[in-house]
């Protein structure tokens, strides 16, 4: 049973190349299920504790530390706006998505 599931999109990092990557995931049956495109539709299943608690930690980062994290990267001033907010909400989302399993 799918109990709740999320699709975004996210710019790559620069490194990598001009492209998209998509990753969604699914929460259901005590596992977070987390699938990534454009390689395979790759899956990897992490149990629901474990994500929860791996958020917890997430959620702890203040925006001014996801900020110096892309400044340290070498990243200009509007990647570093947009790839921090991408993280920023990428975080409230899987923690919206674990709080609301069970």
């Amino acid at each position: 049973m799918e109990l709740f599931s999320r699709t975004r999109l996210a710019r790559r990092p620069l490194a990598m190349g001009a492209g998209v990557i998509v990753v969604s995931w699914v929460v259901g049956g005590g596992v977070v299920e987390f699938r990534y495109r454009p390689q395979d539709m790759q899956r990897v299943e992490v149990p629901l504790d474990h994500a929860r608690w791996f958020v917890g930690l997430l959620s702890q980062l203040r925006p001014a530390q996801v900020r110096q994290a892309f400044e340290a990267s070498g990243a200009a001033g509007a990647e570093v706006d947009g790839f921090s907010a991408a993280v920023l909400d990428r975080i409230a989302q899987l923690r919206d998505a674990v709080s609301e399993a069970d």
